[in-house]
């Protein structure tokens, strides 16, 4: 925190012996200060620079960067001078544009990362997930600048190799509420992976569609994985045969009807119970309609579900 002062009150320092007065929006890592554009005339204040100075950004012109860009333009001290990594990750600045370049970057070299900026999730819970069970992902905490939003970010691990990653917006806001990794391959590694694959202890686990459905349950002692909401591929069928499953329980979300009377989830459901029951013995079970999804489930349909799926009593 103390930091974060330090670094705001750099950045008004210079704005003001630049005869620049800005004004202040937002709060925590939403936080702004404005002023016009010193890129070209203007009345508005259209400018806007982030108060971590990795973002700046003007809506006239067009100018992106981050403040040591800024400054070395406009003859101001810089900040990063001797962090040139983050120099070049946020004067890229669209965070999309830089995960797809470093993507192909890295494609030779079979290399995958997180986004810049994630940090270990602190946070007590998440929708009724313990702290406990979201380290064993792990979790963490991600600025989306794309998107301007806060997101919680889980990394998709197959055989203890990183695959790439699904995030969800922490905000109300249902644009982009999901937001996977991007990939240059339309996102080949996506059906090459099943997530929390890596934590099926035995022989039986239960398919849902999303992150979070499988880390409620398994929150709850039920052995679950997530297909991320594309559709099935081979390889996932062949990782769940390699992890030694026998027994699959397919659990759709319930969508809303559409005007032929058809539920997406069930459509999804059913594709998936084509593709594994002639390997597995696979059944699908629907939840009760005052449910959207697994991760609503209250306690007695919980033990209702571990009966069937784990045979206890």
């Amino acid at each position: 925190m103390q930091q974060q002062h330090w670094i705001e009150r750099h950045i008004r320092g210079e704005l003001a012996r630049k005869g620049f007065n800005p004004k202040k929006t937002g709060t925590g890592q939403k936080a702004y200060l404005w002023i016009p554009c010193p890129f070209h005339q203007e009345s508005a204040a259209s400018f806007e620079i982030r108060l971590d100075g990795k973002w700046c950004r003007c809506f006239g012109c067009g100018w992106k960067g981050d403040w040591d860009r800024m400054a070395h333009e406009l003859g101001l001290a810089a900040l990063f001078t001797d962090d040139s990594l983050a120099k070049h990750e946020y004067e890229i600045a669209d965070t999309l544009r830089y995960l797809k370049d470093k993507l192909k970057q890295d494609a030779e070299l079979h290399i995958v990362s997180l986004p810049p900026g994630v940090e270990p999730w602190r946070s007590k819970s998440y929708r009724g997930i313990s702290l406990k069970t979201l380290k064993t992902v792990p979790t963490y905490l991600w600025y989306d600048d794309k998107f301007q939003t806060e997101r919680i970010l889980w990394p998709v691990f197959v055989l203890r190799k990183l695959m790439g990653w699904v995030s969800r917006r922490l905000d109300t806001v249902d644009v982009a509420r999901y937001f996977n990794m991007p990939d240059t391959a339309n996102e080949e590694w996506v059906a090459a992976s099943l997530f929390m694959i890596d934590h099926v202890p035995g022989d039986v686990a239960v398919v849902v569609e999303g992150p979070v459905d499988a880390l409620f349950l398994q929150e709850h002692g039920i052995p679950a994985v997530a297909f991320l909401g594309g559709g099935w591929s081979q390889q996932k069928t062949y990782l769940l045969a390699a992890k030694g499953v026998k027994r699959v329980f397919i659990i759709p979300d319930n969508d809303p009807e559409d005007e032929d009377g058809n539920k997406a989830g069930d459509g999804k459901a059913i594709k998936v119970y084509e593709a594994l029951r002639s390997m597995f013995d696979t059944k699908i079970l629907r939840l009760p309609k005052k449910f959207g999804d697994a991760a609503e489930l209250d306690l007695p349909t919980i033990e209702k579900i571990k009966r069937v799926v784990l045979r206890v009593r």
